[in-house]
């Protein structure tokens, strides 16, 4: 990402909530996925992932986002986001990746992310740090 981006209620920049009666609402406003995970999943899936390809609006960098627990508050750039819940994956994923048996793979391996609640709107740009509240 270059330069900063805006938090909203339902979202990351341009990247918004379309399905709010199926995907989640202001729960599932940001989902994070943390680029270790994503380098993991490149050498068992033998090819590159880039960041995003995941559906994560928020890809970080030395945060264990696995072990993020429900209530766990961060501090982003000046955005405040709350730990919401874990991904569980659905049949749009599936499409995302495009490998064979996706779903029950990626629920298998437990390595699911993070989705947050924006509980106050800011900015984020890309190499900044995560302050635990």
């Amino acid at each position: 990402m270059v330069g900063a981006v805006q938090v909203h209620r339902l979202g990351v920049g341009d990247d918004e909530i379309a399905d709010q009666k199926f995907h989640g609402g202001p729960d599932q406003a940001v989902y994070a996925y943390a680029r270790e995970d994503l380098d993991m999943w490149e050498r068992e899936i033998g090819r590159p992932i880039r960041a995003g390809e995941f559906g994560e609006n928020l890809t970080t960098r030395g945060v264990d986002v696995q072990n993020a627990r429900l209530g766990d508050r961060w501090q982003i750039g000046s955005a405040l986001l709350e730990v919401a819940g874990v991904r569980i994956p659905c049949s749009v994923f599936q499409g995302f990746v495009d490998e064979r048996g996706w779903v029950k793979r990626f629920t298998e391996k437990g390595v699911p992310g993070a989705y947050l609640r924006v509980i106050e709107e800011g900015q984020i740009r890309g190499g900044g740090r995560r302050r635990d509240r």
